[in-house]
């Protein structure tokens, strides 16, 4: 048994960038610029009515105080606020704000956020600010204008921007920056972003985002979290939100010159088109345009709700994506949409999915791990048990429109069921496209089309697949192929070779390159080094862990290996390229043991998806062995450095800035 190194050089990295950031926010200013600290008690956060003379210094009180920076004579109750960082300390309990006083992009129950400021409690379970459930009037806490806000420790709940106006919590503008850590957001309401607009640079860590509702005016996008600049989602989950159109739990609009980058988090149970009255979609994520990066998170029980009335859509119950995304070891688990349960991935769009798991995602229609539209890359992943209820395609269905592709490599698609449709395990769709995919060491076993043909792959009309070192295995279908079928009428639109067909039959048009095993004789395959009724020596269909995607492994993937040193010997492939990576992660290189010279002798593959041995010259004990890591550490560690000076971290206490 194999695996990845249970901590990767990438992992690290983020743990490191993580250390970093808590390290450098202990670090006390080291210059003499002043600061002003603010003891707000419990019972002293508002009054009313709103009075700058009463001897009270409020919350409220204290952001205008410290936006006014020294200035003289003082405008409230509060100390002059200093040139430097000023600090609001408060204290374990609850501060409940009855009214709003201030107006900037809605209601406000502070002014605006114009300097740098910091507001602290003591736990976010014990210090909590909340909108009075009976006020009169619907306001946000805080908007962070051309300042930057440090806020830590506290809860904020019940906040509601009405109208047109964004973030019920929070609301970060283009020149604002804000850090949030160890901080709950609930049940807070607004058109866009129902908890937070992140309109500036926002970094996020440790926190909750929870039950929140982008519902107003019935177009809400972004129930948790509406992202127009960069941002770090870090350590962080977001639970229950939801959104009466797009993104459920974020939206994504724009990520300005940077990214956003979502990072050892949780998306679970958010809700997109709640109302069922429109094109809702993205239960997890919605990502619109910009650059999105997911790493070492889940995305689990996310919906995407359909629009029964007037036959809109729900897709993509854990993400939709239009635009640039990269994923790395995250799970996507047990969401649920009408298309694309898992990832619904647009036209535009561009995603490179690696060492990733689409398990138990159920689609109402077509692919319950992955629908494609654009341009998708799947990379050392497992599409299993995966549904697509009354549509095609069990663990993807790819409708790439003209010059896209969806490439798989490496991977594993496995009991993946299209009940009512074809293509239990990936169905490449036609009439309206002509959809291209190219397949490459994939192991396709055990996948049913209940309702139709190809129960591990099915290609329709005008679509065009190339399938190489391959293992299709015991795959069923209603219909006609159980291992393969495809209807289209050309036949070199369906490319084969190198590949083992086993306790499954083809149909329809295709073309044999060479170097296939059928186990039956319904393939007819009689090009070069094809072998029809061969017999099969595989081993097991071994079970995998998905918490292995979260700590760095992969392995052990669910593969048939060839066992027989007669099958390694009977079916070879000259291999017209120096290497050729196999189903498990490198060093695992095609082919084994072979001549570094181009044709050289032993320079072939193993037929199927896997080779049998793996010659190498270090002893594995336990783990896969991997080229070395030292320039990725130094590729690591210029990020880190980077992304610290970027962000202006050097002396500060704050966060992020």
């Amino acid at each position: 048994m194999f695996r990845l190194q249970t901590i990767t050089p990438f992992a690290v990295g983020l743990g490191l960038l993580y250390l970093l950031l808590g390290l450098v926010s202990q670090v006390e200013p080291v210059s003499a610029v002043p600061t002003t600290t603010y003891n707000i008690p419990v019972g002293d956060a508002e009054r009313i009515p709103f009075s700058r003379i009463d001897g009270v210094c409020t919350l409220a009180e204290a952001v205008e105080a410290a936006n006014d920076q020294g200035n003289t004579p003082n405008l409230n109750d509060c100390p002059l606020g200093s040139a430097g960082t000023n600090i609001i300390q408060l204290e374990a309990g609850t501060y409940t704000l009855t009214q709003s006083d201030f107006f900037q992009n809605g209601n406000l129950a502070a002014p605006g956020i114009d300097f740098p400021l910091e507001i602290r409690g003591v736990t976010s379970a014990t210090t909590i600010i909340e909108r009075d459930a009976g006020a009169p009037e619907q306001f946000r806490f805080f908007l962070v204008d051309d300042g930057s806000l440090v806020l830590e420790d506290v809860t904020l709940t019940n906040g509601y921007i009405s109208g047109d106006n964004t973030g019920g919590a929070i609301r970060v503008n283009s020149g604002g920056v804000l850090s949030m850590t160890g901080v709950t957001l609930s049940n807070n309401t607004a058109l866009e972003g129902g908890a937070l607009y992140a309109g500036g640079i926002t970094f996020i860590s440790a926190s909750s985002i929870v039950g929140n509702n982008a519902t107003s005016s019935g177009n809400g996008r972004g129930g948790g979290i509406y992202v127009a600049n960069q941002l770090l989602l870090i350590n962080s989950n977001v639970t229950a939100n939801l959104s009466t159109e797009h993104g459920g739990g974020v939206y994504i609009v724009n990520t300005g010159s940077g990214q956003a980058i979502v990072a050892l988090s949780s998306l679970s149970q958010n809700v997109a088109n709640t109302d069922a009255d429109g094109a809702g979609a993205g239960g997890g994520i919605y990502h619109n345009s910009g650059n999105l990066s997911v790493t070492l998170s889940t995305l689990d029980m996310n919906v995407a709700t359909p629009d029964p009335i007037n036959g809109n859509d729900g897709d993509g119950g854990g993400l939709f994506v239009a635009s640039t995304m990269e994923m790395d070891f995250t799970l996507v688990s047990a969401n649920a949409a009408n298309n694309g349960a898992g990832l619904y991935n647009d036209a535009p769009a561009n995603s490179e999915i690696r060492r990733s798991l689409f398990i138990a995602n159920i689609a109402a229609d077509d692919g319950g791990g992955i629908y494609n539209q654009g341009d998708v890359l799947l990379d050392n992943g497992i599409l299993w048990a995966n549904v697509a209820t009354l549509g095609n395609g069990g663990g993807i269905a790819n409708d790439a429109n003209s010059g896209r592709t969806a490439d798989l490599r490496n991977s594993t698609i496995v009991q993946n069921t299209a009940p009512a449709g074809s293509g239990g395990g990936m169905y490449n769709l036609g009439p309206d496209t002509s959809a291209t995919a190219a397949v490459s060491n994939v192991t396709i076993a055990s996948n049913q089309a209940g309702g139709g043909d190809g129960g591990g792959i099915a290609n329709g009309n005008t679509g065009y697949i190339v399938v190489a070192n391959a293992t299709i295995y015991n795959n069923t279908a209603s219909g006609n192929g159980a291992g393969i079928a495809s209807t289209d009428p050309i036949s070199d639109h369906f490319f084969i070779r190198n590949t083992i067909l086993g306790n499954n039959d083809c149909s329809g048009n295709y073309t044999s390159q060479g170097h296939n095993l059928d186990s039956g004789a319904s393939c007819s395959f009689a090009a070069l080094g094809d072998i029809s009724n061969g017999t099969l020596d595989l081993g097991t269909l071994s079970p995998a862990d998905p918490l292995l995607v979260l700590t760095g492994n992969i392995t052990p993937v669910m593969n048939h290996k060839p066992t027989a040193m007669r099958l390694m010997r009977a079916m070879k492939m000259v291999v017209l390229m120096p290497e050729y990576q196999q189903q498990r992660h490198a060093p695992h290189r095609r082919p084994v043991g072979a001549s570094t010279a181009v044709g050289g002798a032993g320079f072939h593959c193993d037929i199927g998806a896997v080779e049998n041995q793996a010659v190498l010259a270090v002893a594995l004990r336990g783990q896969e062995a991997r080229p070395s890591v030292w320039p990725v550490w130094g590729v690591g560690f210029a990020a880190v450095l980077l992304l610290l000076a970027t962000a202006g971290i050097v002396t500060r206490r704050s966060r992020f800035f």
